[in-house]
């Protein structure tokens, strides 16, 4: 199965349907991608590019943010939030892919 016709690292995955015309588009870059498991919503990405616009059988491509967790942790400590709690957010390491 062929994501695109791009280089694709492991910063990123994939994400679609065969057989839908579901997808992120444009303007939806830096939405988030969350995988639902028992209950909880664990965000796993966030929206970059894709070759189509919600076209059956073209896959959008994501930012694994499971890569980037360190980074992430690092730059919300380094935040001057005037004594207030930062938000938190549960992240995952992991993202299944195919």
């Amino acid at each position: 199965l062929l994501c695109t016709r791009q280089v694709i690292t492991d910063n990123m995955f994939c994400a679609g349907y065969l057989d839908a015309n579901i997808d992120a588009c444009s303007g939806d870059s830096g939405s988030p991608f969350i995988v639902h498991y028992r209950g909880t919503g664990f965000l796993t990405g966030v929206v970059s590019w894709g070759e189509e616009c919600a076209a059956k059988g073209k896959f959008g491509v994501y930012t694994r943010l499971g890569n980037f967790l360190s980074w992430i942790r690092d730059t919300m400590q380094k935040l001057d939030l005037n004594g207030t709690e930062p938000v938190r957010i549960k992240l995952s390491n992991r993202t299944k892919h195919e």
